[in-house]
């Protein structure tokens, strides 16, 4: 009898024992801000079916505060029995950083690189819980990924399809909750429609990880859905985000526990020249899994072409231009021929050789009349500010570093030859006539204000809006890029 008591006592002791100095736990990542895109082209979570210009560079910082990140029920161990449950808030806020780098090669290629910083973390310490940093900060697992163009919604088709791939490299410190100490796999595919002022794209993805129970929250491999867009106005782009995500061992029953959640979120970006500025929430009414309850984001970002600004006066970029023109005329050519059509792409391809010809002559003629001294700087000036124009993307009245340039050779034009203009703007056969003329309006007022910036005189400028009535090249897709525009007409 007295040796049974021993031995029961030694197994109370050994069960308490292991309930007060569990296992290290294995480390897991729970960091809920993906590598989903460069920031000019995503929403606040999500990708859009559109890549950078080929030659293009992007950098930027999200900075995000969630609140109840990882929230499960667990037993609580009460004297009065089993089936006694408490919640817990395993992550009960967190503040983190994503800096981010994107490059693009080419015109189907991007090249993404982020590491996730984790600024402050707070949580119940429990010792039937995993064990993850609270308070410190902590660097987390490189991201690389690339995203692939598979279809094209830039141009006159308004349907993109992007596949996305990447890895999770494990050079985080464990125990953040934001690193493993293995390698993970991140796909995705998103199909997108882009239209004048709008866009919206679907996303569908699985993120590999490892499999941890959490009381009754599921961790590990991801099914996610999500669904996002934005539309244009007032100089900023609205957008707004849906995300289902489910936990894989939740789908197939290989683990018990919670493993969905739903999150909602909206806000809003800004672009400055080559600077955008973005800022947005959300909340999860479902809010499963590594899901924060409440999330706030703020993220600046720069971009710009990595080739040098080689260019030249209005003139030349004419023929820049007509020397593209020829290029994809050539290549329409080809294809027309595949198609019994060669003799109508050979026409158009000579119509725009003599058009470069014809161009070519005049540069040199202007030029030499300026070397004799037979043209005054000041009718030179105004022969090029008549050539120049400064162009706009589709349903677009807000200027990039390109834009911005050519406005700056503008307002130097007007500076040195002292003549008034009117500032013209356009737009392409896209949309009904009010919407265009509306644009095309407010694409004069914009470079109007920044030629004022610059320090013209307002007397000397007016203002028109043309619409669609004064294209400058066919309705091509080459075509349309020509006409959004805004043109300058010298007034002495």
């Amino acid at each position: 009898m007295k040796r049974s008591r021993i031995i029961s006592s030694l197994l109370l002791a050994s069960s308490m024992i292991a309930v007060s100095f569990p296992a290290a736990a294995e480390s897991v990542d729970a960091f809920t801000m993906r590598l989903a895109a460069p920031s000019s082209r995503s929403t606040l979570l999500l990708p859009t079916s559109r890549l950078m210009e080929p030659g293009s560079w992007e950098f930027s910082a999200l900075l995000g505060y969630e609140h109840r990140v990882v929230r499960a029920e667990v037993a609580t161990g009460d004297v009065r029995g089993d089936g006694v449950n408490e919640n817990v808030d395993w992550i009960s806020s967190r503040s983190g950083m994503l800096l981010q780098g994107a490059l693009s090669p080419t015109r189907r290629l991007e090249i993404l690189a982020g590491l996730p910083l984790l600024l402050y973390q707070g949580g119940v310490e429990r010792t039937d819980l995993p064990r993850r940093s609270v308070g410190s900060a902590a660097l987390g697992d490189l991201r690389l990924g690339a995203r692939v163009l598979l279809m094209d919604g830039a141009g006159q088709e308004p349907v993109g399809w992007v596949l996305q791939a990447g890895v999770l490299a494990p050079t985080g410190e464990e125990h953040s909750g934001i690193s493993e100490d293995r390698a993970r796999a991140q796909v995705s595919t998103t199909v997108g429609l882009t239209e004048e002022r709008w866009d919206v794209a679907g996303t569908l993805g699985y993120d590999t990880g490892r499999s941890l129970v959490i009381g009754d929250q599921l961790l590990g491999d991801t099914l996610h859905v999500g669904v996002g867009g934005g539309y244009h106005a007032l100089g900023v782009r609205w957008m707004a985000d849906a995300v289902y995500r489910h936990s894989v061992a939740g789908l197939t029953g290989s683990a018990a526990g919670r493993g969905a959640s739903l999150e909602i979120l909206a806000g809003a970006r800004y672009h400055l020249g080559d600077l955008h500025i973005q800022a947005g929430a959300g909340l999860a009414p479902v809010s499963n899994g590594p899901t924060p309850l409440v999330r706030g984001l703020v993220s600046i970002g720069m971009g710009s072409r990595f080739a040098p600004d080689t260019m030249e006066p209005s003139i030349c970029l004419l023929m820049i231009e007509q020397e593209k023109a020829i290029t994809r005329a050539e290549e329409r050519a080809e294809r027309a021929a595949l198609e019994g059509s060669l003799r109508e792409a050979a026409a158009e391809l000579a119509a725009n050789r003599e058009r470069l010809e014809e161009e070519r002559a005049r540069r040199e003629r202007l030029e030499e009349e300026r070397r004799q001294g037979s043209l005054e700087s000041s009718s030179f000036a105004e022969e090029m500010l008549r050539r120049k124009a400064i162009h706009f993307g589709t349903g677009d009245a807000t200027l990039d570093a390109e834009a911005a340039r050519d406005i700056r050779r503008a307002a130097v034009l007007l500076l040195d030859s002292g003549v008034s203009a009117t500032v013209v703007g356009h737009a392409d056969d896209r949309g009904s006539a009010d919407f265009n003329r509306e644009l095309s309006l407010e694409r004069a007022h914009v470079v109007l204000e920044a030629l004022i910036e610059a320090g013209v005189e307002r007397e000397r400028l007016d203002v028109r809006a043309e619409g669609i009535d004064q294209p400058a090249a066919p309705a091509t897709e080459f075509g349309r890029a020509i006409n959004r525009r805004v043109s300058f007409e010298v007034r002495r």
